[in-house]
């Protein structure tokens, strides 16, 4: 499995409970564009998102996280430790959209459609871009505003999991600085 693969499958299982679903879901999430970018302080400025696909931004994630470089940019920034820095992916299944976090970092990912109402506002509900929005959500939503929360230990792991590199001990996670007793 490559990290892309991982990445894939996440978002299959976070888009969908439907096993029959999961090839249709994982098309349409993956492929949500990066259309915003804080800071998870709320005290940075929101900027315009790169366009980046959902599927390629984690797919960096899992990768920078195997490698190390994850951890080291985090250091680098001024984190001593792993809980400071939030490390989780948010999907939101009847709006397909999705939060990726990290490091302090908040990228937010549209359905293109809904990236292009935002850009190009329309004039009236009946306007046929966002009725062919509709269209295309209508099969993600259930009436209960389902959302899944992927956190940190578990992309973490995956990444580890991935690249065949040992998991450090939760002890060890405060950016493999270790403690001796």
């Amino acid at each position: 499995m490559t990290f892309l693969d991982a990445s894939r499958f996440l978002i299959a299982c976070a888009a969908t409970d439907h096993p029959e679903r999961a090839a249709d879901a994982e098309a349409t999430f993956s492929s949500l564009v990066n259309n915003a970018r804080e800071s998870s302080s709320g005290r940075g400025k929101e900027h315009d998102g790169d366009r980046s696909l959902l599927e390629d931004s984690l797919t960096t994630l899992l990768s920078s996280i195997a490698d190390g470089s994850f951890d080291a940019a985090l250091r680098k920034r001024g984190f001593k430790f792993a809980v400071e820095a939030p490390l989780q992916l948010n999907l939101f299944r009847g709006a397909a959209a999705c939060n990726l976090e990290a490091g302090g970092i908040i990228l937010r990912f549209a359905h293109p459609a809904m990236v292009d109402l935002i850009k190009n506002r329309p004039t009236s509900p009946d306007d046929p871009r966002v009725l062919a929005y509709e269209q295309e959500m209508l099969r993600f939503r259930t009436g209960k505003n389902l959302s899944a929360e992927l956190n940190g230990d578990l992309l973490r792991a995956v990444a580890y999991a991935i690249s065949g590199a040992q998991q450090p001990d939760k002890v060890d996670r405060l950016f493999g600085l270790s403690f001796e007793a």
